[in-house]
Formats: C-alpha cells, sequence, structure tokens
C-alpha cells in the first residue's frame, strides 16, 4: 500500500492534463468508429441466412493475407473491448467486442454474435444510433423483414388505384408504373 501512496505523490498536474487529454480522446475516437461501424451495417446482418463473403473474386494469395490481418485486427479489438467494459475506463467495451468478432472467423461466431447483439441495452443503443443516420434496425431472428420495395410500391399503388365514386371494375384496375390506362389513351 506504500507504493500507491508513493506514486500518487509523485503525479504532476502535467500528467493528469495528459491522462485527462487521452481519456478524452480515445472515448471519442471509440464512440465514432463503433458508431460509423454500426451504422454501416446491413440491418439483415444478424440474420442465419446472411451471407459473409470476404474478398471472393480476389487472389487467393491476397484474400488470405487479408483474412489473417482481418482476424488480427479483431482479435486486437476483442482485447480493447475487454479493457473498455471494466469499470471506470472511456468507451464502448460490449459494441468494440461485437466488432471484433464480427471481424474475426471461428466456429460458433455467429450464434456469439446475435447472443450478445440481442442484449436489450445492446441492441437498442445500436438501433437508436441507426434511427439517428435514417437506417432500419438491425434484425434478429424472429423480427418480422421489412417489405421489399416491390411489395411497397404495389401497396402504395394500390391504395392509389382505389376506385373512385361511379368507376367501374374495369376502371379500378392498377396500371404498371410507366403506363397509361386504357381509357385515358
Amino acid at each position: 500500500m506504500e507504493w500507491l501512496t508513493t506514486f500518487v505523490q509523485q503525479i504532476t498536474w502535467q500528467q493528469v492534463a495528459w491522462g485527462v487529454g487521452l481519456f478524452v480522446v480515445t472515448f471519442t475516437v471509440s464512440l465514432a468508429a463503433v458508431g460509423l461501424f454500426v451504422v454501416m451495417l446491413p440491418a439483415t446482418f444478424f440474420l442465419p441466412d446472411y451471407r459473409r463473403h470476404f474478398m471472393q473474386s480476389r487472389h487467393p494469395a491476397l484474400r488470405w493475407t487479408c483474412i489473417v490481418l482481418k482476424n488480427l485486427l479483431g482479435l486486437v479489438l476483442v482485447v480493447v473491448g475487454v479493457g473498455l467494459s471494466m469499470p471506470g475506463m472511456p468507451g464502448q467495451g460490449l459494441l468494440t467486442i461485437l466488432i471484433g468478432l464480427i471481424l474475426m472467423d471461428f466456429p460458433g461466431k455467429q450464434r456469439l454474435e446475435r447472443k450478445i447483439i440481442g442484449r436489450p441495452k445492446v441492441l437498442s443503443t445500436i438501433n437508436r444510433l441507426r434511427a439517428r443516420f435514417n437506417k432500419p434496425p438491425l434484425l434478429l431472428d424472429g423480427d418480422e423483414r421489412p417489405e421489399n420495395e416491390a411489395s411497397a410500391a404495389t401497396a402504395s399503388l394500390d391504395v392509389e388505384s382505389s376506385p373512385s365514386p361511379g368507376a367501374t371494375s374495369a376502371d379500378s384496375e392498377p396500371t404498371p408504373a410507366g403506363k397509361t390506362p386504357p381509357s385515358e389513351a
């Protein structure tokens, strides 16, 4: 315990300022990087049928080099995330771990990712951030998939083409986009 007292007595205001500055910079960079990453993820990324192909069309030597580098970066992010998860440390620990896991390749990875992202606080935080950037919420197993543009367009066409009073059934059929109804030709 004596070493702690000696250490605290030797700390200067300049060292405290550097520590606070480093704290603020790492916190800001961590938030920005994690935020950018989760906003860029496709909404269907955590669904079981999402295909993940990394550099499939590249030369095998380049592809394997990038896979090794990607896994090393993922490992570093997991270690940093564990450090950030400790009390009193700045940053988004669980989200940093999740990004590291997304980058890494190992058996059972997708199940572990879904377990982390399925935590209510993690998922709500990510979806709130995505909403700020007009991105759809992340979908998990059991979530309903959003309608695709074609079915949404058909639904809006059906609403627009509802018959007006006195119209016949032939007049009320929806017409494909870009085509004029026969009665108006």
